[in-house]
């Protein structure tokens, strides 16, 4: 199977827009408790995709055969679940996913990326040290961020995320020779 792991907040879906318009800025009011209110609540449900990702996940499963599993530390209530598989399905539809897993903040995510080890599968998060936790497994992983990082592939640019996979994945077919850099795009 060909499988990208992929963080969800601030990767596929903008939550910090949403947060922002509840609590206020996030330098302000970025708290344990307003996160878990935050998590539980109806909002949720109704996060819009981040710049680009709806197009770019569309491509990568219809065209390149991608399937996602999304590990995402929103909280592992049963609620919390349901909210997120209907947010994931609302925005991108259900075709993508392979698998969605809800994990408590103080779950590493290292225990489920575990399952992958060694397999050299794609893993993008935000958060360097669960970049750097999959690096360790030996997966092909991206920094979802502004300022880079040693070893790997850091962006915020969706168009940019799938042209990386997309041209590993001709490398992987022996045509890395190719042009088809961002032909994929609208």
């Amino acid at each position: 199977m060909k499988l990208i792991l992929i963080d969800c907040d601030g990767v596929l879906l903008n939550w910090k827009e949403r947060f922002e318009s509840i609590f206020g800025s996030i330098k302000d009011s970025y708290s344990e408790r307003n996160i878990v209110k935050f998590c539980k609540s109806r909002n949720m449900e109704n996060l819009g995709a981040i710049t680009g990702a709806v197009e770019a996940v569309k491509f990568l499963h219809g065209e390149l055969g991608y399937k996602f599993h999304v590990i995402t530390h929103i909280g592992d209530s049963d609620e919390v679940k349901r909210m997120r598989m209907s947010n994931l399905i609302s925005v991108f539809g259900a075709a993508p996913f392979y698998k969605v897993t809800c994990i408590d903040k103080r779950v590493p995510k290292a225990e489920v990326l575990a399952e992958y080890e060694g397999t050299g599968y794609w893993w993008i998060d935000d958060y360097w040290h669960n970049v750097a936790a999959g690096m360790g497994l030996g997966l092909k992983s991206i920094h979802f961020a502004d300022k880079p990082k040693l070893n790997t592939v850091t962006t915020t640019n969706w168009d940019e995320i799938a042209d990386v996979i997309h041209t590993n994945y001709l490398m992987s077919y022996g045509w890395g020779n190719l042009d088809v850099h961002k032909e994929w795009t609208a």
